[in-house]
């Protein structure tokens, strides 16, 4: 008996019938993988104001403003015409009174300093400073000891002081800050 003979496996095939060869592909430079940078997250442009322009300078008066009435709720803190106004360098009103003169709370308010007024008041001894309300400060620079302590609540027209002996004789000093900067006290005073 014959025995047959395998036939080869088709991957065994003669060449000719292998499809044709191609030439190796040339290689290209192969380009690294960008490096990882941290992607930050869009940020939201906010528009900036530019600052507000600044108002202009205003020169100071050579010569003190006289008192003008105000549309204000407080009183007088004394019935005499000041001896000087406020501006042209004073930061408010300076009287000259007859020794004993009754000086008067122009609003009410909480005493906030009842003291020595060291060097920077001028010529006078003692300072009373009332606070009306938050950012409003009076001061009233007196020769004689006050007739308030701190922490007085005192009522418009109270007693705070009497004029005393000064260079020509019962001075006093009147001023008022809005937030640290001293104003026309006319603005406050009613007319």
């Amino acid at each position: 008996m014959a025995t047959p003979t395998p036939k080869p496996p088709p991957s065994a095939t003669p060449a000719q019938n292998a499809p044709p060869l191609k030439s190796p592909p040339t290689e290209k430079p192969v380009k690294p993988p960008p490096t990882a940078t941290p992607v930050k997250p869009p940020t939201t442009a906010t528009p900036v104001k530019p600052p507000p322009a600044a108002a202009p300078a205003k020169p100071a008066s050579a010569t003190p403003r006289p008192p003008t009435s105000g549309s204000g709720a407080w009183g007088p803190p004394v019935d005499a015409k000041p001896s000087r106004g406020f501006g042209g360098g004073s930061k408010g009103y300076d009287y000259a009174l007859p020794n004993g003169t009754l000086i008067r709370s122009a609003s009410p308010g909480t005493v906030v300093y009842a003291g020595p007024a060291g060097p920077r008041i001028g010529p006078f001894r003692h300072l009373v400073i009332v606070e009306p309300r938050q950012g409003i400060m009076v001061a009233y620079g007196v020769n004689v000891q006050p007739g308030v302590k701190l922490g007085d609540n005192v009522r418009l027209g109270d007693m705070i002081a009497r004029a005393g002996p000064g260079r020509s004789g019962g001075q006093f000093h009147f001023q008022v800050r809005e937030r640290g900067t001293p104003v026309d006290p006319a603005k406050f005073i009613r007319g």
